[in-house]
């Protein structure tokens, strides 16, 4: 929808567990920080505990029932929030535009799914995603970002 992808690097995404997004437009010349608004919805107790006995997988059917109420519950407040109550939003001049790369891909020679050429890993004449790489013996020494 808004034409930013990885490959034309004006979507870079860099998971630090917060739902922030910045957006930069094809000229380079703005761009817009979209920062989700801190959310209550006064179950957190209960979720949290249920969420818990999730991560210890020590839930019951009806507590499986209850957390997947309470999800539905937060998804519909979210819904029904105008965009203004959910995101902070700030506009800003880019420090630099992003360079547009072609988008090449080769084949993984280990799950043979396409993988574009810069994410990509070769070695000893092979080319391989990080997945797959990280499979080999010498991949087993990375962090694993699966």
């Amino acid at each position: 929808m808004l034409g930013a992808t990885v490959g034309n690097q004006r979507l870079q995404i860099m998971d630090f567990g917060k739902h922030n997004y910045t957006i930069i437009g094809k000229n380079g010349e703005i761009g817009v920080r979209l920062s989700l608004c801190p959310q209550f919805y006064g179950d957190e107790e209960d979720y949290n505990a249920l969420e818990q006995k999730i991560v210890k997988n020590r839930m019951t059917l009806d507590e499986m029932v209850r957390f997947q109420e309470l999800l539905d519950a937060r998804v519909k407040h979210l819904l029904m929030l105008s965009p203004n109550d959910l995101f902070k939003t700030k506009v800003f001049q880019p420090d630099q535009k992003p360079t547009e790369l072609a988008s090449v891909c080769h084949l993984c020679c280990g799950c043979g799914e396409q993988v574009l050429k810069s994410r990509a890993i070769e070695h000893e004449g092979s080319v391989y995603c990080v997945p797959c790489f990280q499979s080999t013996k010498m991949g087993s020494f990375q962090m694993n970002l699966q």
